[in-house]
């Protein structure tokens, strides 16, 4: 689904259930309440529960370190460090990765003492997918993933209104929860494939 068409469905299932009411039609401040509704969304899923990472080479500075803001995805967390891609390859829930080279991961978000002062290393890090912000943007999780950001919206923005719309919000509320709790990590579909790659390129 379009980001279009997410918050059209979200905005369909905060009416009346039978309004052909789209987006457009409500008042500015609704339409960037909802708009921030699905974006919160889309973090919390992708990040605790998707969790997306990526693997890189980089070349760390005189006090190795590593300067995140050069990485090309936006970084969140540190995953672990390798001397070689390989060695990182392997499944992923989030949680420390492989740490062959035995560093002291650092706290600093901008930049990381992983290594030797100038070395060449591999990282593995947990990185944030963009704000879904022009209407033919799409969220960058499975298709069958995305009504669910539609039932956080519609919770989220029906959760501030009368004790009837409350109410009812607590049916998207479950629907959303449930969607999480069979959400496979990023990582794990990563490993799968390339094994199942890897297992007949040799």
């Amino acid at each position: 689904m379009k980001f279009k068409n997410i918050l059209d469905y979200a905005v369909y299932q905060c009416g009346s259930m039978g309004s052909d009411e789209g987006l457009t039609d409500l008042e500015n401040d609704a339409q960037t309440l909802i708009k921030g509704y699905v974006n919160e969304g889309y973090h919390i899923m992708t990040r605790d529960y998707w969790k997306p990472y990526e693997i890189e080479q980089a070349t760390l500075d005189g006090d190795g370190r590593v300067d995140t803001s050069t990485l090309s995805k936006r970084y969140l967390a540190l995953l672990g460090v390798g001397r070689t891609r390989q060695e990182l390859e392997y499944g992923s829930n989030g949680t420390l990765a492989l740490n062959p080279l035995n560093q002291r991961f650092s706290t600093d978000a901008d930049k990381i003492a992983v290594g030797e002062p100038n070395a060449t290393i591999w990282i593995r890090y947990a990185f944030l997918y963009p704000d879904l912000v022009n209407d033919t943007d799409e969220p960058e999780v499975p298709s069958h993933y995305h009504a669910m950001l539609c039932d956080y919206a519609t919770w989220r923005y029906m959760s501030t209104g009368n004790q009837d719309k409350q109410v009812r919000a607590q049916f998207f509320y479950g629907r959303w929860y449930e969607g999480l709790s069979s959400i496979r990590p990023f990582g794990e579909r990563r490993y799968a494939v390339d094994r199942f790659r890897n297992l007949y390129t040799r």
